[in-house]
C-alpha cells in the first residue's frame, strides 16, 4: 500500500511539474480546482499564463489528487483525517482546503506565495453564497456561475497584485 501511495504521488508530481516547470510565472496563484466529495472536477480556472492541460488531463489530475488525499487521510495516525493539506516542489506549491462537506478547494501557486488557507476558505464561502444559492445549479454539476467566477477572479487579483 505504501508503494502504491508513493507511485501515485510520483505520478501527480510528474504531471503537474511537467506543466508548471515550463512556465516562467511571477509569484501568485496559477490555478484553482474545485473537486466534489466523489472526486469529480467541478471547477477549474487558470489565472496566469501556464501550459494548458487538456480536459482529460484535468479530470485525471482531479481524480488522482482526490484519491491521494483520501489514502493519506486513511493512513494518517493523527486525529485529523482530512488528507493532504499541502504539496511543495521546486517549481510550484499545491495547497488544499477540505471543509466538512468533503469538497476540496485546491490552489496551485508559486513556491514563494504565502499560505492560501484564507483564500481557499473565501472560495468556499463564495461557492456557498453564489453557486449553491443559484436556483439553476444542481449539486455536483459543473460550476457555471458568472458571479462566482468574477468574485473568485477579484480575490485572485488581490493576491496576485
Amino acid at each position: 500500500l505504501a508503494c502504491l501511495f508513493a507511485c501515485l504521488i510520483a505520478c501527480l508530481f510528474a504531471c503537474l511539474l511537467a506543466c508548471l516547470c515550463v512556465c516562467v510565472c511571477t509569484m501568485g496563484i496559477y490555478s484553482l480546482y474545485i473537486i466534489n466529495r466523489a472526486g469529480s472536477l467541478l471547477f477549474c480556472q487558470d489565472y496566469m499564463k501556464i501550459p494548458i492541460l487538456s480536459g482529460n488531463e484535468r479530470l485525471n489530475l482531479a481524480g488522482l489528487l482526490h484519491g491521494l488525499s483520501t489514502i493519506a487521510g486513511n493512513l494518517s495516525p493523527a486525529e485529523d483525517k482530512s488528507g493532504i493539506h499541502e504539496i511543495e516542489t521546486s517549481g510550484f506549491r499545491l495547497e488544499m482546503y477540505q471543509p466538512v462537506t468533503g469538497m476540496q478547494f485546491v490552489a496551485v501557486c508559486d513556491v514563494k506565495q504565502g499560505s492560501l488557507q484564507r483564500f481557499l476558505k473565501t472560495c468556499h464561502r463564495l461557492y456557498a453564497d453564489y453557486v449553491l444559492k443559484d436556483p439553476f445549479y444542481n449539486v455536483d454539476m459543473l460550476i457555471r456561475c458568472d458571479k462566482f467566477s468574477k468574485n473568485v477572479q477579484a480575490a485572485v487579483d488581490t493576491l496576485n497584485s
